[in-house]
């Protein structure tokens, strides 16, 4: 029941700048939208940029890109990649998600289930509940080391790579601003890297497969043998001049 989080840390920093009074709520995401179109919050601390969404509410300039990426279970195919993977597939995102819109807004909506997060979007895909969950690629390799969900496949092309800040309600330009100037000063100082690499900044390598270790090897060992073979010949070629000298030194003698 208490906020934690990259976002929750951002904005207390900010406030902590800027010495402002804030009250940071938690919430299902469809409410919180609903809240700060009522105008009954300030801010959201964190949403994903639409042009449609444009319309609605005022935005910061993003500071993160977050990359929204298919998952499958694993063996069941190739990860989708584009929109006409995702035809003919159960699909599953968060209700009001960027997702959601992207969606609907290109007519999949057929095959189309809704989950009240991303993490029971994942858990769904986990269970054979659906074919492909739609979600930001950092937070599903989050939950997947934290729910154990060692059956999923990550995608690593993103489908949609939209901005991501600080959004208000029309008419709180002054508001947006201080966020803004906020952000700036963390930057500044170094604290948002802190923010960020603490958060989001550090994932464990996967385990490095036969084809990636020949790949590095063609790469370290194709240059060397191609400068050792240079060097013997070079020194072959010497040894020849020099034996070619000494023989004329020794006839002229």
């Amino acid at each position: 029941g208490r906020p934690e989080g990259f976002n929750v840390d951002l904005t207390r920093a900010i406030a902590r700048q800027l010495d402002l009074d804030i009250e940071i709520r938690l919430g299902p995401w469809p409410e919180i939208q609903r809240s700060l179109s009522r105008g009954d919050i300030d801010a959201v601390q964190g949403m994903l940029y639409s042009t449609r969404r444009d319309l609605a509410f005022d935005f910061a300039a993003p500071h993160t890109v977050i990359n929204y990426v298919a998952v499958i279970q694993t063996g069941k195919g190739p990860v989708p990649v584009g929109l006409d993977d995702l035809k003919n597939l159960d699909l599953v995102v968060q209700q009001d998600d960027l997702m959601h819109d992207y969606l609907v807004e290109h007519g999949l909506t057929e095959r189309l289930s809704l989950a009240d997060t991303q993490q029971e979007a994942l858990r769904r895909i986990s269970a054979g509940e659906a074919d492909c969950a739609l979600v930001a690629r950092l937070t599903a390799m989050d939950l997947i080391v934290q729910q154990g969900w060692d059956n999923l496949e990550v995608g690593q092309r993103p489908l949609l790579s939209p901005g991501y800040g600080y959004a208000v309600p029309p008419g709180h330009q002054a508001l947006l601003s201080q966020f803004s100037e906020g952000l700036k000063l963390l930057d500044q100082t170094g604290e948002y890297r802190h923010i960020y690499q603490q958060w989001l900044g550090v994932y464990e390598e996967a385990p490095a497969t036969l084809m990636a270790f020949l790949r590095y090897a063609i790469i370290v060992l194709v240059p060397l043998g191609l400068l050792l073979l240079s060097s013997a010949l070079w020194s072959w070629s010497l040894r020849r001049r020099v034996a070619q000298r000494t023989a004329e030194l020794g006839q002229s003698a």
